[in-house]
């Protein structure tokens, strides 16, 4: 079919505000002697961020893209949803390397990792099937560790296993709501340097 030269449209009018905190300290800590070398690192952080927003809907004259621009009528506004939402979480994180033997010919590599969130969401679109907003509170504990063997100058031998989460800030999708995506990771190989 010949395409027209005139089309209906609308344009949606987001309004929101947002006010967040973070604050994040960390320390480390460094012991050696002529065989061992140890190396201790640790952390806190805080963050917090509240927000509100609306969505309207505008709906625009017929427009023909030979007559050129079409007066929008901003009275014709039509309230879509609100949303608003509340985020906090902690983390905390201790992290031990140890290096041995000469010229670190082994490294071992371990840590713990703590996080606590706190996830309160609201959408107006949504109030039938979650009449009070909903949360997320995932708060996993994460272990990581690893080792590092040079066998010989040019070859080495590692092994390591690493977890991740994230929380999920969406609105739920799923039932029972997931709230987190999870990662777990076990590597071992073999680097070889030539050429």
């Amino acid at each position: 079919t010949q395409p027209g030269s005139t089309y209906d449209t609308a344009v949606t009018h987001p309004t929101s505000e947002e006010s967040s905190f973070t604050v994040q300290n960390d320390y480390a800590l460094q012991f050696e002697t002529e065989s061992v070398r140890l190396q201790t690192l640790a952390g806190v952080a805080y963050s917090r961020s509240d927000g509100t927003g609306d969505v309207s809907r505008i709906a625009v004259p017929r427009y023909d893209i030979f007559q050129g621009k079409a007066a929008i009528d901003v009275g014709s506004e039509v309230f879509l949803r609100s949303t608003s939402g509340t985020s906090e979480s902690v983390n905390l994180y201790i992290n031990q390397n140890v290096r041995m033997f000469e010229q670190d010919r082994l490294v071992i590599n371990a840590g713990l990792a703590k996080n606590w969130n706190d996830l309160h969401a609201e959408n107006s679109s949504l109030v039938g099937t979650y009449p009070t907003g909903w949360d997320s509170n995932p708060d996993p504990l994460f272990v990581n560790y690893g080792a590092v063997f040079r066998v010989t100058p040019m070859v080495v031998v590692y092994y390591g296993h690493s977890e991740s989460a994230d929380p999920q800030n969406n609105r739920p999708n799923t039932v029972p709501y997931v709230d987190r995506s999870s990662a777990v990771q076990d590597e071992v190989g073999v680097r070889v340097k030539f050429l």
